[in-house]
């Protein structure tokens, strides 16, 4: 099947099934990977969660020195310590206005090192339980050999794309549930990069429009609608994948003021992006200006 009969079959696809019912969105990965304390299977949290994902570390294990230590284990000399925070309550009894004495608690900042289990020798950490879900060869094959790609990264606290960074952030493989969740999940993400300025320069993801707003939820739209394109191009036939994709969709485009044509203007989009990522676009019409996203939108 030809690519612009994909493009054709998927959108109306999609259209059909929201036609068919409203369908409920639900997270594709679960918590297996996220940063964890080795010893107490804590995932970090807030703050100390962005810490730990966004380090240089691929393991998801840390531990502070005298854990490392308490299991027989040690620092490589030479590395640092990571920094994590959290808050003490202290408790304090203080006299009000009628000269009672009541208890107060205020919060106290504090911090402690940790270190990830790759800079700890001598403990034989547990591999990672999860789902051995494959790999699909056509697709990876499509994601290596993308023009001008971006860097991807595995062990993030959810599956993003930073424009700033030119980065695709993804859970590791086996916190999905399927083949089809994990590829449609990477495809959204890498359509999202095809919107960077040095390759389409789509005004929804270059403008830095805040969450929810118009252009964003077109974004989306191009995204998902892309993601759908590759994963048929791969062979990728889930009819949960899908319905969880369709469910996504309606959200935005509620946010989009049950507009449906918004769906045809994305599909175009999509198309550009999923052709620019299989290395099918022509260099004179690669560059999408930022009044051409605009009238689409």
């Amino acid at each position: 099947m030809k690519n612009a009969d994909v493009y054709k079959k998927v959108t109306e696809q999609i259209i059909s099934r929201m036609e068919e019912g409203k369908f409920s969105w639900k997270r594709p990965w679960s918590s297996i990977g996220l940063p964890q304390n080795y010893v107490t299977k804590k995932h970090y949290r807030g703050i100390n969660a962005f810490i730990t994902s966004f380090s240089q570390f691929s393991s998801p294990f840390w531990l502070t020195m005298k854990q490392a230590n308490k299991l027989g284990g040690k620092i490589i000399k030479g590395e640092k310590a990571t920094t994590v925070v959290y808050w003490k309550m202290l408790n304090f009894k203080k006299e009000n206005d009628k000269g009672e004495e009541e208890l107060k608690t205020v919060p106290l900042l504090r911090f402690y090192n940790i270190f990830n289990a790759e800079q700890i020798e001598g403990i034989e950490f547990k591999k990672l339980e999860g789902n051995e879900i494959g790999t699909v060869e056509k697709l990876e094959e499509i994601f290596q050999n993308m023009p001008d790609k971006p860097k991807f990264k595995e062990g993030g606290i959810n599956a993003c794309y930073s424009p700033t960074f030119d980065t695709v952030t993804m859970p590791i493989k086996k916190a999905f549930d399927s083949i089809g969740s994990y590829y449609s999940t990477l495809s959204h993400e890498t359509v999202h990069s095809t919107g960077h300025t040095k390759r389409l320069n789509r005004a929804t993801v270059m403008s830095g429009t805040f969450f929810g707003s118009h252009d964003y939820s077109f974004e989306e739209l191009i995204a998902e609608i892309g993601a759908s394109f590759l994963c048929t191009i791969g062979g990728i036939n889930n009819e949960d994948t899908e319905k969880n994709s369709t469910a996504y969709l309606q959200g935005w485009i509620k946010n989009l003021k049950n507009d449906n044509t918004f769906i045809f203007k994305a599909s175009t989009q999509a198309q550009k992006a999923v052709d620019f990522i299989m290395g099918k676009l022509e260099d004179e019409t690669k560059k999408a200006s930022f009044s051409e996203i605009e009238q689409t939108a």
